[in-house]
């Protein structure tokens, strides 16, 4: 599973057409072509899916981000995107994504925010792009997804914590 950020990652930070138009433009004309067509060998190679993270999922439904990936071929590996819980940072959505889906065994995080946050919760999973899903980035997260899978813990031990606290009626969810 590929937890995947849009801006920064498919999209510079400098390349905002979406602004002066709609996401259908900033999708057509300001993701990268190379970073697209990163992610969608790793997802090819690997046979990885994706959870949209970024913060393209606090306007759009599911259906509508898989149209907008459709545009490059990349809808058939949209599978869900995390909540935006009040007052989470991404990571602690993650975290909660990955309660709720305790199958998931192996997965990499693709995003250029919250550097600090995921490299203390998820060391062994994070991609930091820098700029862009680049070549350098690529080999990183191939590297993660072609892991064996767990053979006990299926999560970090962070989130088994997490889990705990909040099954024993302790947690605000």
């Amino acid at each position: 599973m590929i937890f995947l950020d849009i801006d920064g990652v498919l999209q510079p930070l400098s390349s905002q057409k979406r602004f002066d138009h709609d996401d259908i433009a900033a999708v057509f004309y300001d993701w990268k072509p190379d970073a697209v067509k990163n992610l969608k060998s790793l997802c090819e190679k690997t046979q990885a899916e994706f959870v949209i993270s970024s913060d393209w999922r606090s306007s759009k439904t599911l259906d509508m981000l898989k149209l907008l990936f459709k545009i490059h071929g990349l809808d058939i590996y949209v599978v869900d995107k995390t909540d935006k819980s009040s007052g989470y940072m991404r990571d602690m959505e993650i975290e909660e994504f990955l309660i709720g889906h305790p199958d998931i065994g192996v997965f990499a995080i693709l995003d250029d925010s919250y550097r600090d946050s995921f490299e203390r919760r998820f060391p062994q999973q994070f991609v930091y792009c820098d700029y862009i899903f680049d070549d350098k980035c690529y080999q990183r997260a191939l590297s993660i997804l072609e892991q064996e899978p767990p053979s006990e813990k299926t999560v970090p031990e962070p989130v088994l914590l997490l889990r705990n606290f909040i099954y024993n009626g302790m947690g605000i969810l």
